[in-house]
């Protein structure tokens, strides 16, 4: 896989007090994006609830770069690369409806079990994200 798309339309209730959308509000829709396409590539949430893993951000490099609006319409973009035995990085695009940058992140995702200690990529998402 080398490209996600997640589209987003800004709600009242993304807004800080400056009418821009906060940074905290930035990570949730890098995570609803994330969520999306797990279920998009067949491994939604639930299942990783089953097979009791879960996938952790374990760092995060984020850019602010232009704010977005009330009912701005966002395109969130997730590449993944960078995959090492328990995880991969994600990067992240985040523009506007007239292609304007906003946001470019990199995330690092580690896989953990229900007691919390690192493991394997789950089999379903190596396939997608990591198929030679």
């Amino acid at each position: 896989m080398n490209r996600y798309n997640f589209t987003y339309q800004v709600r009242l209730d993304d807004l800080d007090y400056m009418n821009i959308v906060g940074n905290s509000q930035w990570m949730i829709f890098l995570e609803r994006a994330r969520i999306d396409l797990l279920e998009k590539i067949g491994f939604p949430f639930s299942e990783m609830v089953k097979m009791g893993v879960g996938g952790v951000v374990a760092e995060a490099h984020v850019k602010f770069i232009k704010p977005a609006f009330f009912n701005d319409k966002l395109t969130i973009s997730i590449m993944p690369h960078s995959q090492f035995s328990k995880g991969f990085k994600l990067k992240y695009l985040i523009t506007n409806q007239e292609s304007a940058e906003c946001l470019d992140a990199e995330l690092t995702m580690v896989f953990v079990d229900k007691n919390g200690k690192s493991t394997l990529i789950p089999e379903p998402v190596k396939n997608v994200f990591f198929a030679s």
